[in-house]
Protein backbone atom coordinates (compact mmCIF):
# COMPACT_ATOMS: atom_id res chain seq x y z
CA UNK A 1 0.00 0.00 0.00
CA UNK A 2 1.27 3.89 -0.93
CA UNK A 3 1.26 6.21 1.70
CA UNK A 4 0.45 9.69 0.98
CA UNK A 5 3.34 10.58 3.36
CA UNK A 6 6.63 11.14 1.38
CA UNK A 7 9.58 12.20 3.52
CA UNK A 8 11.90 15.15 2.29
CA UNK A 9 15.87 14.76 3.44
CA UNK A 10 18.01 17.72 2.69
CA UNK A 11 21.50 17.25 2.24
CA UNK A 12 24.14 19.36 2.57
CA UNK A 13 27.45 20.51 3.19
CA UNK A 14 28.22 21.90 6.75
CA UNK A 15 30.28 24.74 5.28
CA UNK A 16 27.51 25.35 2.76
CA UNK A 17 25.39 25.93 5.56
CA UNK A 18 24.15 28.32 8.59
CA UNK A 19 22.39 27.55 12.11
CA UNK A 20 20.77 29.09 14.78
CA UNK A 21 22.17 27.93 17.87
CA UNK A 22 21.64 29.31 22.03
CA UNK A 23 19.88 28.85 25.17
CA UNK A 24 15.95 29.08 26.44
CA UNK A 25 15.57 29.90 30.26
CA UNK A 26 13.22 31.47 32.28
CA UNK A 27 13.57 33.93 35.36
CA UNK A 28 12.69 32.62 39.02
CA UNK A 29 13.78 34.67 41.80
CA UNK A 30 16.46 37.06 39.97
CA UNK A 31 17.96 33.98 38.58
CA UNK A 32 18.34 32.35 35.10
CA UNK A 33 17.03 28.55 34.66
CA UNK A 34 17.06 26.78 31.73
CA UNK A 35 14.14 25.16 29.76
CA UNK A 36 14.24 21.81 29.06
CA UNK A 37 12.39 20.74 26.33
CA UNK A 38 10.98 24.28 24.52
CA UNK A 39 10.38 23.67 21.04
CA UNK A 40 12.57 25.93 18.80
CA UNK A 41 10.81 26.52 15.22
CA UNK A 42 12.80 28.39 12.57
CA UNK A 43 9.95 29.46 9.43
CA UNK A 44 11.10 30.88 6.60
CA UNK A 45 8.34 33.01 4.85
CA UNK A 46 5.30 31.26 5.47
CA UNK A 47 6.87 27.74 5.84
CA UNK A 48 8.43 26.02 8.77
CA UNK A 49 11.84 24.89 7.62
CA UNK A 50 13.05 22.95 10.77
CA UNK A 51 12.25 22.46 14.55
CA UNK A 52 14.43 21.59 18.10
CA UNK A 53 13.90 21.04 21.35
CA UNK A 54 16.22 22.36 24.17
CA UNK A 55 18.17 20.27 25.87
CA UNK A 56 18.40 19.91 29.85
CA UNK A 57 20.77 22.90 30.01
CA UNK A 58 18.49 25.38 28.17
CA UNK A 59 20.66 24.52 24.95
CA UNK A 60 19.50 24.22 21.70
CA UNK A 61 20.90 23.90 17.74
CA UNK A 62 18.91 24.33 14.64
CA UNK A 63 21.20 23.18 11.69
CA UNK A 64 21.83 22.99 8.16
CA UNK A 65 19.59 26.03 7.09
CA UNK A 66 19.74 27.48 3.73
CA UNK A 67 22.07 30.36 3.83
CA UNK A 68 21.65 34.17 2.38
CA UNK A 69 17.94 33.14 3.99
CA UNK A 70 15.92 35.96 6.39
CA UNK A 71 14.08 33.52 8.98
CA UNK A 72 11.59 33.83 12.13
CA UNK A 73 13.00 31.95 15.18
CA UNK A 74 9.94 31.32 18.13
CA UNK A 75 10.51 29.43 21.21
CA UNK A 76 7.64 27.75 23.10
CA UNK A 77 6.83 25.53 25.37
CA UNK A 78 3.87 24.46 27.53
CA UNK A 79 3.20 26.60 30.65
CA UNK A 80 5.24 29.59 29.19
CA UNK A 81 4.26 32.60 26.89
CA UNK A 82 5.69 31.95 23.57
CA UNK A 83 8.83 34.08 22.93
CA UNK A 84 9.90 35.24 18.54
CA UNK A 85 12.58 36.83 16.57
CA UNK A 86 11.58 38.27 13.66
CA UNK A 87 14.23 38.91 10.58
CA UNK A 88 17.09 36.87 11.65
CA UNK A 89 19.59 36.60 8.89
CA UNK A 90 21.89 33.47 8.11
CA UNK A 91 24.64 33.43 6.20
CA UNK A 92 26.88 30.15 4.67
CA UNK A 93 28.85 28.58 7.66
CA UNK A 94 27.53 31.42 10.12
CA UNK A 95 26.35 30.35 13.43
CA UNK A 96 23.53 32.89 14.45
CA UNK A 97 22.95 33.04 18.27
CA UNK A 98 19.61 33.70 19.40
CA UNK A 99 18.66 33.01 23.19
CA UNK A 100 15.21 33.33 24.48
CA UNK A 101 14.25 34.14 27.64
CA UNK A 102 10.30 32.69 28.36
CA UNK A 103 7.96 34.44 30.64
CA UNK A 104 5.80 31.96 32.77
CA UNK A 105 1.94 32.02 32.04
CA UNK A 106 -0.32 32.87 34.55
CA UNK A 107 -2.71 30.32 33.73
Amino acid sequence: MDSPFKPVIKVRADRETGSFLGSVRTLMEESFIPVHGAQITVIAGDTINTKAFSYVNGAYKNLGLDPHGTYKDLAAKEGFISSDMLSVEITEESKTEADFVLEASQE
